[in-house]
C-alpha cells in the first residue's frame, strides 16, 4: 500500500507532519530511491510521528534533519531507545556496502557517518532524550572516528562522549544497555 497526502489537509489545521520517514531497503533501485529528493519541502514540516525503529521506518529521518526539517519527532521511549542503536549500525551497514561497491567499481569509499553524528545532534539540541549509542565493531569504529579528538576539539562534551559505547559481542551491548539504564534510574547526571 503506497498513500502520499501532501496538500489539503494542511489547509484545515494548519500543521503538517510526516509519519515515518523510511529508507527503502534491498532492490537494485534502493540506493537511488533513497537518494532521490523529497517530494515536500522538509522545512515545512512540524513533525515526524515514528511509528517504530526499523531502519525501513526511520532511515532517512538523517536525510530529512540535513534537507531542513527543524520540527520534533514523536516515538515511544522503546523506539527511541532502539534508535541509538538502529541507526548507527544502519551507518555501519551502509558503510559496509559502500566499500563493497568500492571495490566492485574501484571507487574510494566514504564512510556514511550521518546517522551517528545526527543522533548526537538530536540530543544536542534537545530534540531527542539521551539514549545509549551502542556500535558494533569497537575496531571499525574506533578507526573511523577519534572520539578522544571530538572531546579535545569541543564537538562533544564529556556527558556525550559517555553515550557512544564501542561493543564486538553481544553480551556487551546488554551490558552497556543495562549500565545505562542503572546509572538513569540512579540519577546519575552523565546519562
Amino acid at each position: 500500500m503506497k498513500m502520499n497526502f501532501l496538500g489539503a489537509a494542511r489547509e484545515v489545521t494548519g500543521s503538517c507532519f510526516l509519519v515515518d520517514c523510511s529508507m527503502v531497503q534491498g532492490g537494485r533501485t534502493a540506493v537511488a530511491r533513497n537518494d532521490e529528493p523529497f517530494p515536500f519541502d522538509p522545512a515545512s514540516i512540524d513533525f515526524v510521528l515514528l511509528t517504530h525503529a526499523h531502519i525501513d521506518h526511520s532511515g532517512l529521518l538523517p536525510k530529512l534533519t540535513r534537507a531542513g526539517f527543524k520540527g520534533s519527532i514523536y516515538a515511544t521511549p522503546a523506539t527511541v531507545d532502539l534508535l541509538g542503536v538502529m541507526l548507527p549500525d544502519s551507518a555501519h551497514i551502509q558503510e559496509s556496502d559502500a566499500k563493497r561497491d568500492a571495490k566492485r567499481f574501484k571507487e574510494k569509499a566514504v564512510p556514511p557517518l550521518d546517522e551517528l553524528f545526527e543522533v548526537l545532534t538530536l540530543i544536542q539540541t534537545g530534540k531527542m532524550q539521551r539514549i545509549p549509542v551502542v556500535l558494533v565493531g569497537r575496531a571499525f569504529w574506533r578507526r573511523v572516528v577519534d572520539f578522544d579528538l571530538l572531546l579535545d576539539e569541543g564537538y562533544v562534551s564529556p556527558p556525550d562522549l559517555d553515550l557512544f559505547t564501542c561493543v564486538d559481542e553481544a553480551e556487551e551491548i546488554v551490558s552497556a544497555l543495562d549500565r545505562f539504564y542503572v546509572n538513569k534510574a540512579a540519577g546519575d547526571g552523565a546519562t
